[in-house]
Protein backbone atom coordinates (compact mmCIF):
# COMPACT_ATOMS: atom_id res chain seq x y z
CA UNK A 1 0.00 0.00 0.00
CA UNK A 2 2.73 2.69 1.03
CA UNK A 3 4.88 1.61 -2.64
CA UNK A 4 1.20 2.59 -4.13
CA UNK A 5 0.83 5.43 -2.23
CA UNK A 6 4.52 6.51 -3.19
CA UNK A 7 3.89 6.24 -7.06
CA UNK A 8 0.76 8.02 -6.81
CA UNK A 9 2.60 11.09 -4.55
CA UNK A 10 5.46 11.05 -7.31
CA UNK A 11 3.06 10.92 -10.90
CA UNK A 12 1.26 13.79 -8.70
CA UNK A 13 4.11 15.70 -8.36
CA UNK A 14 5.11 15.00 -11.75
CA UNK A 15 1.89 16.33 -13.25
CA UNK A 16 2.33 19.73 -10.98
CA UNK A 17 5.83 20.27 -12.22
CA UNK A 18 4.56 20.04 -15.91
CA UNK A 19 1.72 22.33 -15.51
CA UNK A 20 4.03 24.89 -13.44
CA UNK A 21 6.76 24.50 -16.55
CA UNK A 22 3.76 25.32 -18.75
CA UNK A 23 2.50 28.18 -17.25
CA UNK A 24 6.00 29.74 -17.06
CA UNK A 25 6.87 29.05 -20.89
CA UNK A 26 3.60 30.22 -21.87
CA UNK A 27 3.59 33.40 -19.75
CA UNK A 28 6.47 34.72 -21.28
CA UNK A 29 4.80 38.05 -22.94
CA UNK A 30 5.31 40.88 -24.72
CA UNK A 31 3.05 44.13 -23.32
CA UNK A 32 2.69 47.53 -24.81
CA UNK A 33 1.41 51.15 -23.84
CA UNK A 34 1.55 54.19 -25.03
CA UNK A 35 2.60 56.77 -21.92
CA UNK A 36 2.53 59.61 -24.64
CA UNK A 37 0.00 60.27 -27.25
CA UNK A 38 -0.04 62.66 -29.77
CA UNK A 39 -3.56 65.10 -29.87
CA UNK A 40 -3.35 65.66 -33.59
CA UNK A 41 -1.27 65.93 -36.37
CA UNK A 42 2.17 67.21 -35.86
CA UNK A 43 3.98 67.61 -39.23
CA UNK A 44 3.06 68.67 -43.07
CA UNK A 45 3.04 64.95 -43.71
CA UNK A 46 -0.02 64.21 -41.25
CA UNK A 47 1.97 61.96 -38.35
CA UNK A 48 1.78 62.67 -34.83
CA UNK A 49 4.75 61.23 -32.72
CA UNK A 50 3.76 58.36 -30.38
CA UNK A 51 6.00 56.97 -27.30
CA UNK A 52 5.55 53.52 -26.49
CA UNK A 53 6.67 51.15 -23.78
CA UNK A 54 7.41 47.60 -24.96
CA UNK A 55 7.72 45.21 -22.08
CA UNK A 56 8.96 41.78 -21.98
CA UNK A 57 7.89 39.79 -19.07
CA UNK A 58 9.36 36.26 -17.61
CA UNK A 59 7.14 35.35 -14.90
CA UNK A 60 9.36 32.07 -14.42
CA UNK A 61 12.44 30.94 -11.99
CA UNK A 62 14.97 30.10 -14.53
CA UNK A 63 16.25 33.33 -16.80
CA UNK A 64 15.52 33.07 -20.74
CA UNK A 65 18.71 34.09 -23.19
CA UNK A 66 18.76 34.67 -26.55
CA UNK A 67 15.07 36.95 -26.23
CA UNK A 68 13.63 38.63 -29.41
CA UNK A 69 10.80 40.47 -29.86
CA UNK A 70 9.02 41.07 -33.22
CA UNK A 71 6.16 43.90 -33.15
CA UNK A 72 3.78 43.67 -35.77
CA UNK A 73 1.95 47.00 -36.75
CA UNK A 74 -1.06 47.03 -39.48
CA UNK A 75 0.47 50.75 -40.61
CA UNK A 76 3.68 52.18 -41.37
CA UNK A 77 5.67 53.64 -38.31
CA UNK A 78 9.12 55.20 -38.82
CA UNK A 79 11.66 55.39 -35.31
CA UNK A 80 12.55 58.61 -34.53
CA UNK A 81 16.24 57.53 -32.49
CA UNK A 82 18.06 59.12 -29.83
CA UNK A 83 19.81 61.54 -31.73
CA UNK A 84 17.07 62.72 -33.91
CA UNK A 85 17.37 61.41 -37.01
CA UNK A 86 14.13 59.15 -38.54
CA UNK A 87 14.36 55.47 -39.76
CA UNK A 88 12.46 54.06 -42.82
CA UNK A 89 9.14 52.75 -42.99
CA UNK A 90 8.66 50.20 -41.43
CA UNK A 91 6.18 47.86 -40.07
CA UNK A 92 7.70 45.45 -37.85
CA UNK A 93 10.13 46.57 -34.72
CA UNK A 94 12.67 44.17 -33.69
CA UNK A 95 13.58 44.15 -30.03
CA UNK A 96 16.31 42.27 -28.18
CA UNK A 97 17.96 41.44 -25.11
CA UNK A 98 20.53 38.69 -24.71
CA UNK A 99 19.23 37.82 -21.08
CA UNK A 100 15.77 38.45 -19.33
CA UNK A 101 16.46 36.98 -15.48
CA UNK A 102 12.93 35.15 -13.94
CA UNK A 103 10.58 36.89 -12.08
CA UNK A 104 11.60 40.50 -14.28
CA UNK A 105 10.88 42.60 -16.74
CA UNK A 106 12.65 44.14 -19.66
CA UNK A 107 11.57 47.87 -21.25
CA UNK A 108 12.24 49.39 -24.45
CA UNK A 109 11.01 53.21 -24.95
CA UNK A 110 10.46 53.97 -28.45
CA UNK A 111 9.64 57.02 -30.09
CA UNK A 112 7.44 56.46 -33.69
CA UNK A 113 5.96 58.57 -36.10
CA UNK A 114 2.67 57.07 -37.48
CA UNK A 115 -0.20 58.54 -39.63
CA UNK A 116 -2.16 60.31 -37.30
CA UNK A 117 -5.76 60.03 -39.03
CA UNK A 118 -5.32 56.34 -39.64
CA UNK A 119 -3.28 55.40 -36.14
CA UNK A 120 -6.32 54.87 -33.78
CA UNK A 121 -8.31 51.84 -35.41
CA UNK A 122 -4.59 50.30 -37.24
CA UNK A 123 -2.83 50.77 -33.63
CA UNK A 124 -5.23 48.24 -32.38
CA UNK A 125 -4.81 45.48 -34.23
CA UNK A 126 -0.53 45.88 -33.27
CA UNK A 127 0.99 42.30 -32.75
CA UNK A 128 3.66 40.71 -30.58
CA UNK A 129 6.10 37.38 -30.95
CA UNK A 130 8.21 37.00 -28.16
CA UNK A 131 11.16 34.45 -28.98
CA UNK A 132 13.84 32.72 -26.66
CA UNK A 133 16.14 29.56 -26.17
CA UNK A 134 14.25 26.95 -24.06
CA UNK A 135 15.94 27.18 -20.43
CA UNK A 136 15.96 23.83 -19.92
CA UNK A 137 16.75 22.62 -23.90
CA UNK A 138 19.70 25.08 -25.18
CA UNK A 139 18.89 23.75 -28.47
CA UNK A 140 15.30 24.45 -28.85
CA UNK A 141 13.79 28.20 -29.73
CA UNK A 142 10.27 28.76 -28.10
CA UNK A 143 8.37 31.45 -28.81
CA UNK A 144 4.63 33.52 -27.77
CA UNK A 145 2.34 35.26 -30.01
CA UNK A 146 0.21 38.30 -27.87
CA UNK A 147 -2.34 39.41 -27.62
CA UNK A 148 -3.71 35.44 -27.70
CA UNK A 149 -6.23 36.48 -29.64
CA UNK A 150 -7.22 37.86 -32.96
CA UNK A 151 -7.20 41.73 -32.66
CA UNK A 152 -11.04 42.74 -33.20
CA UNK A 153 -12.15 46.48 -34.06
CA UNK A 154 -14.37 48.02 -32.12
CA UNK A 155 -17.89 46.87 -33.74
CA UNK A 156 -20.66 48.64 -32.01
CA UNK A 157 -23.50 48.06 -34.53
CA UNK A 158 -23.45 44.40 -34.11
Amino acid sequence: VALVFAGLELRQSRARDRRKRRVEIEGVAVSWRPPEVPRGPQDAQGRGCWVYEFIAHNPGQLPISDVRIEIHFALDVERVHYDGHVGDHTRTLILETPVLAGGRDRTWRRRLLINYAASHEELRKTTAIISFIDPEDACKRLQNVWPKHEPQADDQGM
